[in-house]
């Protein structure tokens, strides 16, 4: 039983004064031996032997203040693999068709659209592509050249007044003609 109160009194945390003395004496002897063991060992070696703690510790420092710049290095090299992993994936993940990188796809896609550029260009023109071959040849040639510029060709207000002269020349000529081929079988 006194066990069992000796226990639970320990659990709670209280040590018996006698106890806790015993304890401190034996602690520092225990301290005390330890430190008189390593005393004798050391000076068995001499003074000369016995390195102060900067000294014996240079080394350590001196690569544990080298280790960040390693670190930093190492660091750098491993990004910089993974960046170009990663372009290469990127690279490989992407079709052809985005990259041109297969057979000039984008020459191709390319000509494809100046194509288009061409035949919009000719269709735009379309009625005015002959008044403007025959009265200004070189604006014709320009527009069928760039396609792309037959609109804002079309809204210049010297192009549209050309085109007004030109149409009404010509049909002039065409109603002279009419009236000519009426005039045959008379």
């Amino acid at each position: 039983m006194v066990g069992i109160v000796v226990g639970l009194l320990h659990l709670v945390g209280y040590v018996p004064p006698r106890y806790r003395r015993m304890l401190s004496s034996i602690q520092a002897s225990t301290a005390k031996a330890i430190t008189d063991a390593l005393e004798a060992k050391l000076a068995d070696y001499g003074p000369e032997v016995v390195p102060d703690a900067e000294t014996a510790l240079a080394p350590l420092t001196a690569r544990l203040d080298a280790l960040p710049g390693a670190i930093g290095v190492e660091l750098t090299k491993a990004l910089s693999q993974a960046q170009e992993a990663a372009l290469a994936e990127m690279q490989t993940s992407l079709p052809p068709e985005v990259t041109g990188a297969i057979g000039g796809l984008t020459k191709a896609s390319n000509a494809k659209s100046a194509d288009l550029r061409n035949a919009i260009g000719q269709g735009l023109l379309g009625p005015y592509g002959s008044l403007l071959q025959q009265f200004m040849p070189p604006l014709y040639d320009y527009l069928t050249e760039n396609p792309d510029m037959v609109v804002q060709a079309l809204e210049m207000p010297v192009v549209q007044k050309l085109i007004q002269k030109a149409a009404s020349m010509a049909g002039g000529l065409q109603k002279a003609a009419e009236e000519g081929v009426a005039g045959w079988g008379r």
